[in-house]
Protein backbone atom coordinates (compact mmCIF):
# COMPACT_ATOMS: atom_id res chain seq x y z
CA UNK A 1 0.00 0.00 0.00
CA UNK A 2 2.80 2.35 0.94
CA UNK A 3 4.67 1.56 -2.30
CA UNK A 4 1.49 2.19 -4.28
CA UNK A 5 1.12 5.63 -2.71
CA UNK A 6 4.75 6.46 -3.55
CA UNK A 7 4.21 5.29 -7.14
CA UNK A 8 1.15 7.51 -7.42
CA UNK A 9 2.88 10.56 -5.87
CA UNK A 10 6.21 10.17 -7.74
CA UNK A 11 5.56 8.00 -10.81
CA UNK A 12 8.85 8.90 -12.53
CA UNK A 13 11.13 8.24 -9.56
CA UNK A 14 11.88 4.50 -9.89
CA UNK A 15 14.65 4.56 -7.25
CA UNK A 16 12.23 5.96 -4.65
CA UNK A 17 9.66 3.26 -5.51
CA UNK A 18 12.24 0.45 -5.21
CA UNK A 19 13.60 1.89 -1.97
CA UNK A 20 10.11 2.09 -0.50
CA UNK A 21 9.40 -1.50 -1.57
CA UNK A 22 12.61 -2.78 0.04
CA UNK A 23 12.05 -0.80 3.25
CA UNK A 24 8.45 -1.98 3.64
CA UNK A 25 9.43 -5.60 2.83
CA UNK A 26 12.12 -5.61 5.52
CA UNK A 27 9.76 -4.14 8.12
CA UNK A 28 7.05 -6.71 7.30
CA UNK A 29 9.57 -9.57 7.40
CA UNK A 30 10.73 -8.52 10.86
CA UNK A 31 7.17 -8.14 12.15
CA UNK A 32 6.11 -11.42 10.53
CA UNK A 33 9.00 -13.36 12.03
CA UNK A 34 8.06 -12.12 15.50
CA UNK A 35 4.36 -12.86 15.08
CA UNK A 36 4.68 -16.29 13.46
CA UNK A 37 7.72 -17.65 15.30
CA UNK A 38 7.45 -20.59 17.71
CA UNK A 39 9.18 -18.64 20.45
CA UNK A 40 7.28 -16.79 23.15
CA UNK A 41 8.47 -13.31 24.09
CA UNK A 42 10.81 -14.70 26.77
CA UNK A 43 12.86 -16.39 24.02
CA UNK A 44 12.26 -20.00 25.09
CA UNK A 45 11.18 -22.43 22.36
CA UNK A 46 7.83 -24.10 22.97
CA UNK A 47 8.45 -27.85 23.17
CA UNK A 48 6.41 -30.19 21.05
CA UNK A 49 3.33 -31.08 23.14
CA UNK A 50 3.81 -34.75 22.23
CA UNK A 51 6.66 -34.91 24.74
CA UNK A 52 4.34 -33.84 27.56
CA UNK A 53 3.29 -37.49 28.00
CA UNK A 54 6.77 -38.56 29.11
CA UNK A 55 6.73 -39.73 32.75
CA UNK A 56 2.91 -40.04 32.66
CA UNK A 57 1.07 -43.17 33.70
CA UNK A 58 -0.95 -45.11 31.14
CA UNK A 59 -3.15 -48.20 30.95
CA UNK A 60 -2.48 -50.91 28.36
CA UNK A 61 -5.59 -51.42 26.20
CA UNK A 62 -4.05 -53.91 23.76
CA UNK A 63 -1.28 -56.32 24.71
CA UNK A 64 2.16 -54.85 24.05
CA UNK A 65 4.35 -57.29 22.13
CA UNK A 66 7.41 -55.82 20.41
CA UNK A 67 7.96 -58.99 18.35
CA UNK A 68 4.51 -58.71 16.76
CA UNK A 69 4.61 -54.90 16.68
CA UNK A 70 1.37 -54.64 18.65
CA UNK A 71 0.38 -52.56 21.63
CA UNK A 72 -1.89 -49.69 22.60
CA UNK A 73 -2.14 -47.56 25.72
CA UNK A 74 -4.41 -44.77 26.91
CA UNK A 75 -2.63 -41.66 28.16
CA UNK A 76 -4.68 -38.67 29.33
CA UNK A 77 -7.65 -40.01 27.36
CA UNK A 78 -5.69 -40.39 24.11
CA UNK A 79 -4.87 -43.75 22.52
CA UNK A 80 -1.21 -44.27 21.61
CA UNK A 81 0.66 -47.08 19.92
CA UNK A 82 3.16 -48.44 22.40
CA UNK A 83 6.15 -50.69 22.75
CA UNK A 84 7.96 -52.13 25.73
CA UNK A 85 11.29 -50.65 26.79
CA UNK A 86 12.75 -54.10 27.52
CA UNK A 87 10.93 -56.33 24.99
CA UNK A 88 8.71 -57.87 27.69
CA UNK A 89 5.15 -58.75 26.74
CA UNK A 90 2.82 -56.50 28.75
CA UNK A 91 -0.77 -57.73 29.12
CA UNK A 92 -3.91 -55.65 28.68
CA UNK A 93 -4.98 -53.73 31.79
CA UNK A 94 -1.45 -53.26 33.13
CA UNK A 95 -0.45 -49.85 34.49
CA UNK A 96 2.69 -48.53 32.76
CA UNK A 97 4.86 -45.42 32.72
CA UNK A 98 5.91 -43.61 29.52
CA UNK A 99 9.70 -43.36 29.30
CA UNK A 100 10.14 -41.75 25.88
CA UNK A 101 8.65 -41.28 22.43
CA UNK A 102 10.10 -43.32 19.56
CA UNK A 103 8.64 -42.05 16.30
CA UNK A 104 4.89 -42.43 16.80
CA UNK A 105 5.10 -44.94 19.65
CA UNK A 106 5.23 -44.44 23.37
CA UNK A 107 8.01 -46.50 24.95
CA UNK A 108 6.71 -47.83 28.27
CA UNK A 109 7.67 -49.93 31.28
CA UNK A 110 5.52 -51.64 33.89
CA UNK A 111 5.08 -49.66 37.08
Amino acid sequence: MCAAIVAWVAPANLALQIGTFVFVSIILAIIGSKVFSNKPSDGKVNPNPVYSIIDKEAIVTKEINNTNGTGKVIINGDTWSAKSSNDDIIPEGTKVKVLEIDGVKAVVEVI
